[in-house]
Formats: C-alpha cells, sequence, structure tokens
C-alpha cells in the first residue's frame, strides 16, 4: 500500500466514496484551518462536518478507530473552529480497517465523534 502519504489519500478517496454514497455533500478535501488540516469537509444538509479518516492495515498497531484519540480529534475541531467559527458543525471519523492480505476491508463511519464544535 505504499508510503504514508499514499496511504491516507488512499483512505481519502475510499471514505469520501463511502459517504457519497450514504448522501453527504463533498464541499472540500484536505482543508487547512490555521495550521491544522482536516481530511474532508463534508455536509449533510443541516450541518458542516469535519472528517478524520484513518485507514490501517493488519492489526499490528491497532483498529484504525484507535488512531482517533482525543488528542487527534482536539486538533481537527481547532481547524474547523478556525475555517468557520461559530457554524453548527460536528467531527466525524471514517475508520477503514484493510486485512493483512490487502483482500478485505471495513469501512465504518463514527458520526459525531466530537459534538461541540460551532
Amino acid at each position: 500500500m505504499g508510503n504514508t502519504r499514499a496511504r491516507g489519500a488512499l483512505g481519502e478517496r475510499i471514505a469520501e466514496a463511502f459517504l457519497r454514497l450514504r448522501g453527504y455533500r463533498v464541499v472540500d478535501r484536505n482543508r487547512w484551518g490555521g495550521r491544522r488540516e482536516i481530511d474532508l469537509l463534508v455536509h449533510d444538509g443541516r450541518r458542516l462536518i469535519a472528517v478524520e479518516v484513518k485507514l490501517r492495515r493488519g492489526g499490528a498497531f491497532g483498529r484504525a478507530v484507535e488512531a482517533a484519540d482525543r488528542r487527534k480529534l482536539a486538533r481537527v475541531r481547532a481547524a474547523l473552529v478556525a475555517l468557520a467559527p461559530g457554524v453548527p458543525a460536528r467531527i466525524d471519523v471514517v475508520a477503514i480497517d484493510v486485512a493483512p492480505n490487502g483482500e478485505e476491508m471495513t469501512v465504518r463511519h463514527y458520526p459525531g465523534a466530537w459534538m461541540d464544535v460551532g
């Protein structure tokens, strides 16, 4: 699966397709707020949503969702507040776990991983 940057881009494309299929409208990708990056900005028809995408292959370092810890989500929140202060928003996580053989993948969406934005 290549280097970290390539894996990140692949994860973001998978998450984007996954969210589009569920009716979300993609507003922007890799958007910077202050000095922090938001992987995907989407809209659900009511609010702006910052999406943190995590992709893991195998299980040696845990599941993908475990990488979206409180510290990481606080950084995403800071970026979102810098981009859209006062706008009703939330932070979601899309976690992608790929089997060690690369033949199976599980995509999970965690809406509202951090709700007190805006």
